[in-house]
Protein backbone atom coordinates (compact mmCIF):
# COMPACT_ATOMS: atom_id res chain seq x y z
CA UNK A 1 0.00 0.00 0.00
CA UNK A 2 1.13 3.42 -0.96
CA UNK A 3 1.62 5.69 1.54
CA UNK A 4 2.09 9.72 1.47
CA UNK A 5 2.88 12.52 3.64
CA UNK A 6 0.34 15.29 4.07
CA UNK A 7 2.67 18.03 3.56
CA UNK A 8 3.39 16.33 -0.22
CA UNK A 9 -0.68 15.84 -0.48
CA UNK A 10 -1.10 19.63 0.39
CA UNK A 11 1.70 21.23 -1.90
CA UNK A 12 0.62 19.16 -5.27
CA UNK A 13 -2.92 20.19 -4.56
CA UNK A 14 -1.62 23.62 -4.29
CA UNK A 15 0.16 23.86 -7.21
CA UNK A 16 -2.86 21.92 -9.48
CA UNK A 17 -5.05 25.00 -7.75
CA UNK A 18 -2.94 27.45 -8.94
CA UNK A 19 -2.66 25.87 -12.31
CA UNK A 20 -6.54 25.73 -12.60
CA UNK A 21 -6.59 29.18 -11.48
CA UNK A 22 -4.56 30.28 -14.48
CA UNK A 23 -6.31 27.80 -16.85
CA UNK A 24 -9.85 28.17 -15.96
CA UNK A 25 -10.70 31.99 -17.17
CA UNK A 26 -9.09 31.03 -20.04
CA UNK A 27 -11.34 28.60 -20.82
CA UNK A 28 -8.61 25.73 -20.57
CA UNK A 29 -9.00 23.03 -18.08
CA UNK A 30 -12.47 24.30 -17.16
CA UNK A 31 -14.49 21.85 -14.70
CA UNK A 32 -17.05 19.87 -15.76
CA UNK A 33 -19.84 21.83 -13.74
CA UNK A 34 -22.10 24.37 -15.85
CA UNK A 35 -24.74 24.84 -13.13
CA UNK A 36 -26.81 28.18 -12.30
CA UNK A 37 -26.89 30.09 -9.09
CA UNK A 38 -30.53 29.84 -9.75
CA UNK A 39 -33.55 31.48 -11.58
CA UNK A 40 -33.25 35.13 -10.48
CA UNK A 41 -29.38 34.81 -10.13
CA UNK A 42 -28.29 34.30 -13.91
CA UNK A 43 -25.40 31.96 -14.52
CA UNK A 44 -22.31 31.28 -11.59
CA UNK A 45 -19.05 32.82 -12.41
CA UNK A 46 -17.30 30.22 -10.66
CA UNK A 47 -17.96 26.76 -11.90
CA UNK A 48 -15.98 23.97 -9.35
CA UNK A 49 -19.12 22.37 -7.61
CA UNK A 50 -23.25 23.06 -7.43
CA UNK A 51 -22.72 21.71 -3.67
CA UNK A 52 -23.53 24.40 -0.86
CA UNK A 53 -22.23 22.61 2.23
CA UNK A 54 -21.26 23.87 5.58
CA UNK A 55 -17.63 24.48 4.94
CA UNK A 56 -15.53 23.58 8.09
CA UNK A 57 -12.05 24.11 8.50
CA UNK A 58 -9.52 21.46 6.81
CA UNK A 59 -12.12 20.45 4.39
CA UNK A 60 -10.91 19.84 0.87
CA UNK A 61 -12.73 19.62 -2.37
CA UNK A 62 -14.61 21.20 -5.05
CA UNK A 63 -16.91 23.07 -2.93
CA UNK A 64 -14.37 24.36 -0.80
CA UNK A 65 -12.85 25.61 -4.14
CA UNK A 66 -16.18 26.75 -4.84
CA UNK A 67 -16.28 29.10 -2.00
CA UNK A 68 -12.77 30.43 -2.58
CA UNK A 69 -13.72 31.44 -6.35
CA UNK A 70 -17.00 33.32 -4.88
CA UNK A 71 -14.98 35.06 -2.27
CA UNK A 72 -12.34 36.40 -5.17
CA UNK A 73 -15.61 37.56 -7.00
CA UNK A 74 -17.27 39.03 -3.74
CA UNK A 75 -14.63 40.86 -1.92
CA UNK A 76 -12.30 43.77 -3.68
CA UNK A 77 -9.32 42.60 -5.24
CA UNK A 78 -7.94 45.93 -4.45
CA UNK A 79 -8.05 45.16 -0.80
CA UNK A 80 -8.32 41.71 -0.68
CA UNK A 81 -5.83 39.79 -2.58
CA UNK A 82 -7.67 36.89 -4.08
CA UNK A 83 -6.91 34.00 -2.48
CA UNK A 84 -5.30 30.89 -3.95
CA UNK A 85 -8.11 28.22 -5.44
CA UNK A 86 -6.64 25.21 -3.48
CA UNK A 87 -10.00 23.77 -2.59
CA UNK A 88 -8.71 23.61 1.08
CA UNK A 89 -10.22 25.19 3.34
CA UNK A 90 -7.21 26.57 5.68
CA UNK A 91 -6.65 29.65 7.57
CA UNK A 92 -6.87 32.34 4.69
CA UNK A 93 -10.63 30.61 3.70
CA UNK A 94 -11.85 31.25 6.98
CA UNK A 95 -10.67 34.65 7.56
CA UNK A 96 -12.46 35.88 4.19
CA UNK A 97 -15.35 33.84 5.49
CA UNK A 98 -15.18 36.31 8.29
CA UNK A 99 -14.06 38.99 6.30
CA UNK A 100 -17.31 38.60 3.86
CA UNK A 101 -20.04 37.73 6.86
CA UNK A 102 -18.97 41.44 8.28
CA UNK A 103 -19.29 43.26 5.23
CA UNK A 104 -22.50 41.32 3.84
CA UNK A 105 -23.98 38.74 6.00
CA UNK A 106 -23.82 39.43 10.07
CA UNK A 107 -23.05 37.97 12.34
CA UNK A 108 -19.55 36.97 11.43
CA UNK A 109 -19.79 33.51 12.79
CA UNK A 110 -17.26 31.94 10.25
CA UNK A 111 -20.53 29.30 9.47
CA UNK A 112 -21.38 29.14 5.38
CA UNK A 113 -25.18 28.49 6.25
CA UNK A 114 -27.54 28.55 3.11
CA UNK A 115 -28.23 32.32 3.99
CA UNK A 116 -24.38 33.02 3.53
CA UNK A 117 -24.03 30.95 0.59
CA UNK A 118 -27.06 32.38 -1.25
CA UNK A 119 -25.31 36.22 -0.13
CA UNK A 120 -22.37 35.01 -1.58
CA UNK A 121 -23.66 34.40 -4.82
CA UNK A 122 -25.26 37.43 -5.00
CA UNK A 123 -22.17 39.77 -4.23
CA UNK A 124 -20.14 37.40 -6.61
CA UNK A 125 -22.74 37.68 -9.37
CA UNK A 126 -23.30 41.86 -9.10
CA UNK A 127 -21.26 44.29 -10.53
CA UNK A 128 -20.05 45.61 -7.09
CA UNK A 129 -18.10 44.42 -4.13
CA UNK A 130 -19.62 43.87 -0.36
CA UNK A 131 -16.26 44.99 0.88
Amino acid sequence: MLSYRPSCIRRAAAVLGTALTMLVPLGIGAPAFAGTAGPNLGGEVCRFSPDRPIIRPGMTGPAVAQLQCLLNHALDPARFPPLPIDGIAGPATRQRILIFQSCAAPPADGITSPRFWQLLLEWALSPGYAC
